[in-house]
């Protein structure tokens, strides 16, 4: 599932880290001990946050089919490869060597100046000008300021005295700072490439449908459909429409893709893997993109509606369902072919872990309409389902796959990468569960069930 995220933030916090950080650097032999240790736990901490952001924002440009980031992010990776090379390594060698040598550079003293309230604003007051505007914001502050101030006095409040830190926690806290940097840097070198890789028809098409689908399940999309929904009910008096009323209202879906597009959405709409190359050498703005986005999703809403009038025994399904799609863009899914292709994937599920292979599989080809763990394993254990079928090494709880959350189940298993694997690995501290053995085997396993799904000799 898509994260909630908001670039205009994301860009607002980078560029303070990046400003910020060419500031500490640049004064460094200026700044105050005291400054140096608040500036940089300050940076610290606003790099762990972006590092942590950006790594929504490569799950998000990951499934982004126009790249619609490349600019900033060329830009980005530039600044902070010139950081980390030319600005920070070369004065943390310097550091270092200065303390091999033992030759330990003195920093200015923190200089000394009243910070205290009361007197010192009352006497700024007086003497800043002011309009009539100004001194009366100027009052209202006077008035709580000497409010705090008596409760200051009541709770005996007295202001904070931060610790200074050693030299080798001042080294540790810089390396720590470093680190970070270095793993933003490998953030956006990595984003940077995906722009240049080739994309296959297969891929740009389950990308399109994936951002469709993903749309659907943002707050923004879902409502859009709710609105777009009952504004058709509502034209027809809240009757519901005739099988020639959803056509006609699937046709004049065009007007609602911009210009720049409707004439590859008129032409490739029944074609995904087209219509998605169409699209990217289209070189449409991002904001037409999302737009066409929606007008698909609105399509995939009509075309169901119109496969259960065209075949109304579909109404009551063959299988119990609620995880899988009922429709693929405008492809009726079979549940009762689908099991069988299921069933015929069953001898590779040796091992309990291995379901969430299956899973990765299953979303791959936009045929999950639910992220949720627990309804999938009680779908695929149901006896109508696989349930008869299952030994108990083959038995498993939501639980199970959840244990791999983190990496594996944001991106696509064929974008999995091993280095990255490491990283997150890493990061959240599971090198015991998840070993170089899980990701070969999982990466193995997903493609040979994803080619017995998509063999044509199933049914």
């Amino acid at each position: 599932m898509i994260p909630d995220f908001e670039y205009q933030t994301y860009d607002r916090h980078m560029f303070h880290l990046l400003n910020m950080s060419q500031q500490l650097t640049d004064n460094w032999q200026e700044l105050s001990g005291t400054e140096l240790n608040c500036d940089l736990y300050s940076l610290r901490t606003k790099a762990a946050r972006l590092c942590s952001m950006s790594d929504n924002d490569f799950i998000l440009q990951q499934q982004d089919l126009s790249h619609s980031r490349k600019t900033q992010n060329i830009n980005i990776y530039q600044q902070l490869h010139t950081f980390v090379y030319e600005q920070i390594m070369p004065l943390i060698v310097s550091l270092l060597k200065e303390i091999d040598e033992r030759i330990i550079t003195a920093h200015p003293k923190q200089p000394d100046f009243p910070i205290e309230l009361g007197s010192m604003m009352q006497r700024l007051v007086q003497i800043l000008p002011q309009d009539e505007r100004q001194r009366d914001g100027w009052d209202t502050m006077q008035e709580h300021t000497q409010g705090l101030e008596k409760l200051f006095k009541e709770k005996h409040i007295e202001k904070a005295r931060f610790p200074g830190m050693t030299l080798p926690e001042r080294m540790k806290y810089i390396l720590q700072f470093f680190t970070l940097m270095c793993y933003l840097l490998y953030h956006f070198q990595r984003v940077v490439q995906l722009a240049d890789e080739t994309i296959s028809d297969e891929e740009a098409g389950r990308l399109l449908l994936s951002s469709v689908q993903n749309y659907t399940e943002t707050c923004e999309g879902e409502a859009e459909l709710q609105r777009y929904q009952a504004a058709l009910s509502f034209d027809n008096d809240n009757e519901p429409l005739s099988l020639e009323q959803l056509r006609e209202a699937r046709k004049a879906l065009r007007k609602d893709v911009p210009e720049s597009l409707q004439t590859v959405f008129m032409q490739h709409i029944n074609a995904p893997e087209q219509l998605a190359q169409a699209v990217l050498k289209s070189q449409a703005p991002q904001h037409d993109i999302k737009q066409l986005v929606a007008a698909i999703a609105k399509w995939q809403i009509l075309s169901a509606q119109i496969h259960t009038l065209e075949h109304p025994e579909t109404i009551q399904p063959a299988l119990y369902n609620e995880i899988f799609n009922n429709v693929v863009h405008d492809t009726p899914i079979d549940m009762l072919a689908l099991r069988n292709k299921l069933l015929a994937i069953l001898p590779l599920i040796t091992r309990k872990n291995h379901w969430f292979c299956l899973w990765c599989v299953l979303r791959h080809r936009n045929l999950l309409k639910t992220d949720n763990y627990e309804a999938f394993a009680r779908q695929m254990q149901m006896d109508e389902w696989l349930g008869k079928h299952l030994n108990s090494k083959q038995r498993f709880n939501g639980e199970t796959l959840r244990g791999y959350s983190g990496y594996m189940n944001y991106l696509d298993f064929t974008r999995w990468n091993y280095n990255d694997f490491v990283l997150t690995r890493d990061k959240l501290n599971k090198t015991t569960k998840w070993g170089d053995k899980l990701f070969n085997t999982f990466q193995h396993l997903c493609y040979e069930m994803d080619e017995q799904i998509s063999c044509p000799h199933f049914p």
